[in-house]
Parts: structure tokens; C-alpha cells; sequence
């Protein structure tokens, strides 16, 4: 815009979108969240982790569900809306799948930095996200039960042929 209308324009535009953005927050207002709701969930189950693993690098956490029958794209729509839940509170990547051959298979997967991170990320679930993490369970069929798996990256240390950890 400033190489046709010139700099002059450009940012008079600007600093007037500027000025007058203020007044969005009058028309647009924000929606109040009840403290209440924003606090730790607190009751997320640890993870297990085998005695001789000490995890290094990054982890990624999948969660089977299978979905009511007829409740497939509801199920999906649900686990939409857990993506900024998953992204708060540490995971740098988020998907969701479902089985090509089986719909109503559902496999949410995300990545967190680290194990410590992930840890981290148990203890920031609030009240809120639980309950939204609740009504996706709600969706899920009862006779198959959620299947939670944390994958560990691999090391080059730990492949086989490689040098041994130095001590």
C-alpha cells in the first residue's frame, strides 16, 4: 500500500486504525470466565514411565477413543475445540485422526517438548478444560475404554551400534 498511495497515506491509515481500535473493545466485548473455572483440574492421573527409561527429548502423547455409534463427527467437532486446551498448556503440535477403514476410531495425538514438560502439562489443566475434556469422553463408547500412550523419542545414543552413555 505505501508503494502505490505513498508513506505519507500508508501510515496515516495506520496510526487511524490504531487510534480507533480502542473502540472495537466497546462493541466487541470480552466474555467473563469465572475464576473458579480457571483453576487446576488437579485430579489428572500421572503418566507411567518404565524404570529404566529416562526420557530425553521430545514425547509424543496419543489417546485412542472410539466413538458412540452415530456420534462420529460430534466426537470430531469435540476434539477440535481441545487443540488450544492441548496448545496452553505445552504441546507444540496437535492432530486429531480417525481410522480410514473405522470412523468412529479416533486417535488424538500431540507433541510436548519434553517428559518434565509433560508433567508440567498435567498440572495445568483447569477446572474448565476438564470439563470440556469430559463431555469428549461423554461422546466415546463406554464398552471401549480410552487408550492413552506417551511415545519417547529415540536417542542416537540408544540405537543399536552407538556409543555408550558416557557416565
Amino acid at each position: 500500500m505505501a508503494e502505490r498511495a505513498g508513506l505519507s497515506v500508508a501510515l496515516t491509515i495506520a496510526a487511524a486504525g490504531l487510534a480507533l481500535s480502542p473502540l472495537a473493545g466497546l462493541v466487541w466485548r470480552f466474555r467473563s470466565i469465572p475464576p473458579e473455572t480457571l483453576l487446576p483440574a488437579g485430579d489428572w492421573p500421572a503418566p507411567v514411565l518404565a524404570p529404566d527409561q529416562t526420557p530425553e527429548g521430545p514425547v509424543l502423547v496419543g489417546i485412542q477413543y472410539r466413538a458412540r455409534p452415530r456420534l462420529e463427527d460430534r466426537l470430531m467437532t469435540a476434539l477440535q475445540k481441545t487443540k488450544d486446551s492441548r496448545r496452553r498448556t505445552g504441546a507444540i503440535s496437535w492432530r486429531a485422526w480417525h481410522d480410514a477403514s473405522d470412523p468412529g476410531r479416533v486417535l488424538e495425538e500431540f507433541v510436548v517438548a519434553s517428559w518434565d514438560d509433560h508433567l508440567r502439562q498435567h498440572e495445568r489443566v483447569t477446572k474448565r478444560e476438564q470439563a470440556h475434556l469430559e463431555r469428549v469422553r461423554e461422546l466415546t463408547d463406554p464398552d471401549h475404554p480410552v487408550v492413552v500412550t506417551h511415545w519417547l523419542a529415540v536417542s542416537s545414543r540408544k540405537l543399536p551400534g552407538s556409543p555408550a552413555k558416557p557416565t
